[in-house]
């Protein structure tokens, strides 16, 4: 009986462990996000099989309170901050008050790079600009005029 609580313990214990590095740690619902839910379910389901249907709902619901509070407490505090994906940008990727020292004016003219269909790449002064073409395709080597700026989004028309 110790030893079926200890491998019911420790089930619930990895699928919690796992479930805060997908939450905190591992970017996306993956393969960690799946294994973390088989192996509470598993650990219910084991002690369902092996302790009866009370204590398998006891595990259940410690679990889930246990997951909760954990999570909140982790989130709040930011403990796991240190284990946090480097790859996943931490803040605000666009800064609207230097949009005008990044962007073109509307009304600049440019160079298509690639062929534009719809998106593509233009040359505007000494900077090249992901854009996407209104109208027609442009090939790569047409002039074109920026028309329209939304946020970081440039939209040309070909000349």
């Amino acid at each position: 009986m110790v030893i079926t609580w200890a491998f019911v313990i420790a089930l619930a214990l990895l699928g919690f462990v796992l479930l805060m590095l997908e939450l905190f740690v591992i970017p996306g619902f993956g393969i960690t996000g799946i294994a973390a839910i088989a192996a509470i379910l598993g650990a219910v389901w084991y002690a369902n099989l092996h302790l009866g249907t009370w204590q398998a709902v006891v595990v259940f619901c410690v679990t889930l309170l246990g997951s909760v509070l954990m999570i909140s407490r982790t989130a709040r505090t930011g403990g796991m901050r240190q284990l946090r994906n480097p790859s996943v940008s931490p803040g605000k990727v666009w800064d609207e008050t230097r949009a005008h020292e990044i962007l073109p004016q509307v009304g600049a003219r440019g160079v298509a790079v690639t062929k534009l269909r719809p998106a593509g790449i233009v040359q505007i002064g000494d900077r090249r600009y992901d854009v996407t073409v209104l109208g027609p395709i442009a090939e790569a080597g047409q002039a074109v005029e920026v028309v329209q700026i939304e946020g970081n989004h440039i939209k040309v028309k070909a000349l």
